[in-house]
């Protein structure tokens, strides 16, 4: 009952059941954690944090002017809205790439089921099966967009709580494309990635993804055999679920450019220019936008 209430948020009935859990063994090391001491320690961090949460999102539906994005993927319709106000140049980056049409046909490549679900681009190094049935890894080279934007981790960041849409990255301001969605509350990402969004419509659709864990080409793996084990036995694995297109719904009345961009080394960016290459580059830099108006497309 205690994990079950930690999937859906309700941290109230996480607390009353989480004593009974000190003989529980987990699993899964993604099962959250190992020992009743540190789910008493984390769930008072969790009970803090979604005070705060809550109050935040009260006030965002009563503004009820955050952009929105739509993906519709193979298994459903997903909606999210994005937090601009605490990560506004993450959003913006996230709608640049959705209006032209980046994510479309992106695969969900990393699925862990208790954790997250990863897409947006792909993984660094794909296994295929050869027509002999033999295993072969090959490089992927459009795990991105081509550039990284920086993080944004201030004090008011946003946490990390069932259905939150965050920023995959391989280190400090290393994100660009990928992102990833929480199947259950996690602290450890707190502080290292950046949180921009959360799904307010179809999370039951996330939860349909099908489990699929890459081949990790930093991981050391003791012989083929080994990697064909790791690939086989995770379902689903060849087939992952996927964007098929995605769309803003609703958005502020101004530009959609993320700013402070590097680009990544042998890669040349599509989009967007190089700053110096534009004028006015970045989000809110209109002398004559209206922070409080918001756009709803298809409408005047």
């Amino acid at each position: 009952m205690a994990y079950s209430a930690l999937y859906a948020n309700d941290f109230e009935t996480a607390a009353k059941y989480g004593p009974k859990l000190k003989d529980l063994q987990w699993r899964r090391k993604s099962d959250f954690d190992y020992s009743q001491s540190q789910f008493g320690k984390n769930l008072e961090y969790w009970q803090a944090e979604w005070k705060r949460e809550q109050e935040l999102r009260r006030q965002e539906e009563f503004a009820g002017d955050l952009p929105r994005v739509i993906l519709n993927t193979t298994r459903g319709e997903i909606e999210i809205e994005l937090f601009e106000n605490e990560a506004p140049n993450t959003v913006a980056n996230f709608i640049f790439l959705v209006e032209k049409g980046f994510y479309s046909n992106l695969d969900f490549h990393r699925v862990i089921h208790h954790e997250m679900a990863q897409g947006g681009g792909s993984e660094l190094l794909r296994t295929e099966t050869n027509l002999d049935g033999t295993l072969a890894k090959r490089q992927n080279k459009d795990a991105g967009p081509g550039y990284t934007i920086p993080d944004e981790l201030g004090p008011n960041a946003r946490k990390h709580f069932r259905g939150s849409v965050s920023m995959a990255n391989a280190g400090p301001n290393t994100g660009g494309s990928q992102f990833f969605i929480c199947y259950q509350p996690r602290r450890e990402y707190d502080g290292k990635h950046t949180v921009f969004g959360r799904v307010v419509r179809g999370m039951d659709v996330v939860s349909f993804f099908l489990e699929r864990q890459p081949y990790d080409p930093n991981e050391e793996l003791e012989d083929e055999m080994e990697l064909e084990k790791r690939v086989l036995e995770v379902p689903g694995c060849e087939m992952p679920d996927k964007i098929l297109s995605a769309k803003v719904v609703r958005k502020r009345r101004h530009p959609y450019s993320p700013y402070g961009i590097m680009p990544c080394r042998n890669q040349k960016p599509p989009w967007p220019k190089m700053p110096g290459e534009e004028d006015k580059p970045g989000i809110g830099l209109s002398d004559n936008w209206d922070p409080n108006e918001e756009i709803r497309l298809g409408t005047p």
